[in-house]
């Protein structure tokens, strides 16, 4: 597994949030679960590692996300019909971000578009992923090997 990776999303992840969306991301206090449906998304990079980096989420943390990178409301349609885009966008911000942090900017890298996550992969995702806080709102990010 590529802890260093998945390491490096963490660190990552709450400066991308911040400059993406204007949100906020900080360890959690103690235990932190999904309470309602969650939403997974990953995507699939190649060069000199190869994983997919995932990202799961609730829907009002999507919603808020969404809101905050259209610049409208959170009640506004908008940010509920985009919230799985917003999603795969910051995922793409955060991945793109690692890889030249890990590689630096002369390696040759290939990153695949975002796609959702089968709710099945969520339990292994738990046990290895790293848990975040968004507001109050619980995210998880894991690492895995398609091979």
């Amino acid at each position: 597994m590529s802890d260093s990776l998945l390491t490096t999303a963490a660190e990552v992840f709450p400066r991308m949030l911040e400059d993406s969306a204007f949100l906020f991301a900080e360890d959690p206090e103690g235990a932190i679960d999904f309470r309602t449906p969650v939403t997974g998304v990953a995507i699939a990079y190649e060069g000199p590692e190869h994983g997919v980096l995932h990202l799961w989420a609730q829907d009002a943390f999507m919603r808020s996300l969404a809101a905050n990178m259209l610049g409208i409301d959170e009640t506004d349609e908008g940010a509920l019909n985009r919230r799985f885009d917003a999603l795969g966008e910051l995922l793409n911000i955060v991945l793109g971000h690692c890889l030249t942090e890990r590689f630096g900017e002369s390696e040759t890298m290939k990153m695949g578009l975002p796609h959702r996550l089968d709710l099945a992969e969520l339990e292994a995702d738990k046990l290895s992923g790293i848990w975040l806080s968004v507001e109050g709102e619980p995210v998880l990010l894991a690492w895995s090997d398609p091979s």
